[in-house]
């Protein structure tokens, strides 16, 4: 399974923000080099850790950016994120009970939620941030 590598087209023309979903390739890039390699559960680990620790920095930056626009879509925003933080929390638990499953649904859950969250919902505040003077 090809993962999801960061292009142009996940740009959201905010410098800040495109740095951080670029971090947040490289860790899925990490957490998906892993996916069903048994030695590397510790590393996974450490992966998930570092992923939950970024983007809820990336989620605060983001939404603390929303809010003091005013954002029309802030809410709905934001519980993005938190069924981001939730499942991510889920995946931690998982790997510390060491199921089996927990690399590949990982992948999944990453490859369509980074996706689906960048070129949909955060491609909505884009224009709105843009038209302020945030680039």
């Amino acid at each position: 399974m090809p993962h999801i590598i960061w292009e142009e087209k996940y740009s959201v023309n905010i410098k800040m923000i495109d740095e951080q979903h670029k971090r947040l390739f490289e860790i899925f890039g990490n957490i998906f080099d892993r996916m069903g390699k048994k030695d590397d559960r510790e590393a996974l680990g450490v992966d998930v850790w570092e992923l939950a620790r970024y983007a809820t920095g990336h989620f605060d930056a983001e939404e603390l950016l929303l809010s003091e626009y005013y954002f029309p879509g802030y809410e709905q925003h934001k519980k993005e994120h938190e069924v981001f933080r939730s499942k991510v929390a889920i995946f931690q638990r998982d790997l510390e009970k060491d199921k089996t499953t927990l690399s590949i649904d990982i992948v999944h859950f990453l490859m369509s939620w980074l996706s689906h969250h960048i070129l949909t919902v955060d491609k909505e505040y884009s224009a709105f941030l843009n038209e302020k003077g945030i680039r």
